[in-house]
């Protein structure tokens, strides 16, 4: 590249590599350059975090009006409804429990 530098530095979120951020410079580079690039890759990051959160929440508030019509319909089978919820239910706690299990894995 004729003496230019180049610096990577992946983008990722939850254990998924996402993006590739790079830095290209004619002058050795320092250590502001550096933070600038970590800086930005930071702001990336917490960016499609926050996106998928806001999925997350959005899908999770969906599922609790669908529940909530389901019960209210269907209450002369309200029994047999609950179970059917509870057992829902359960698999959604433990899938979130899996993605924070993971998400304090890739912090460690």
């Amino acid at each position: 590249m004729g003496g230019k530098k180049l610096i990577l530095k992946t983008v990722g979120t939850s254990a998924a590599y996402l993006a590739c951020v790079a830095l290209l410079n004619r002058d050795p580079v320092n250590q502001f350059q550096l933070l600038a690039l970590d800086s930005a890759v930071l702001s990336i990051s917490q960016l499609l975090l926050r996106e998928r959160y806001q999925k997350e929440r959005k899908f999770h508030f969906e599922n609790l009006w669908l529940l909530g019509a389901l019960i209210k319909y269907d209450k002369n089978k309200g029994s047999q409804l609950l179970q059917t919820l509870r057992v829902y239910l359960e698999c959604e706690v433990s899938r979130l429990v899996d993605k924070l299990t993971l998400t304090a894995k890739m912090r460690a």
